[in-house]
């Protein structure tokens, strides 16, 4: 594995609950929150505190962007862009049926090794909820974003993700357009600011595949 200092990582956490924000940023974790990570992870990256609970260091709290956000929110999200990686806990059983018709659950994706590491992981997730909790939760998709075939690495992860999750759960993705980024900063959509853009073209494919999948 690859040092990690040699990477330029930036993490964000939300949540709708601001008071669950202001408790997270103090990284303070009790027994059971730790009952799966190593003794030799507390004691590399946290210290003892009261009450038997641990602390993580101050270097790792501060390297931690909190912000407030309600993903049914349109506004609330628009920040939000280029992620490799997303992980979701305890989020989809939020969903109500209402929600989960009008949005779907279509998970972009860049496609890099750890971005499909993410994608597995969140599969797992997905799943379990579906098949315990959730089992009307079936809509999963995945769209590639910011694609360019032309090099090999992408299409390496292309093929892993068709063989991980089949032809019907991986849709068709976007490709880099400035068209994309000039319709948003206008508060326009992108198929009425240049609708001969490659960006208009990817995102009525995509549109396309939602229906034929979904709502066929």
């Amino acid at each position: 594995m690859e040092p990690v200092d040699e990477f330029n990582i930036e993490i964000v956490a939300s949540d709708i609950d601001t008071e669950v924000l202001r408790k997270k940023k103090f990284g303070i974790y009790n027994e059971r929150s730790l009952q799966h990570v190593s003794p030799q992870t507390i004691a590399k990256y946290m210290k003892r505190v009261a009450d038997g609970n641990h602390r993580l260091m101050e270097e790792l709290r501060n390297s931690v962007k909190f912000t407030q956000a309600n993903l049914m929110e349109a506004m609330d999200n628009k920040f939000y862009r280029g992620f490799s990686v997303v992980f979701c806990r305890n989020l989809l059983i939020y969903f109500d049926d209402l929600s989960r018709r009008e949005s779907g659950e279509l998970v972009p994706t860049q496609l890099t090794h750890l971005a499909h590491d993410g994608l597995i992981q969140f599969s797992r997730l997905f799943f379990k909820v579906a098949t315990t909790l959730k089992p009307d939760l079936s809509a999963f998709a995945i769209v590639p974003v910011q694609i360019d075939m032309r090099t090999h690495i992408q299409q390496l992860i292309l093929a892993k993700l068709l063989i991980d999750f089949g032809t019907q759960r991986i849709f068709r993705g976007i490709r880099p357009d400035v068209a994309l980024a000039e319709a948003f900063g206008s508060g326009r959509r992108v198929r009425g600011y240049r609708p001969g853009s490659r960006g208009a073209a990817d995102y009525g494919f995509l549109a396309q595949d939602v229906v034929r999948t979904w709502a066929g």
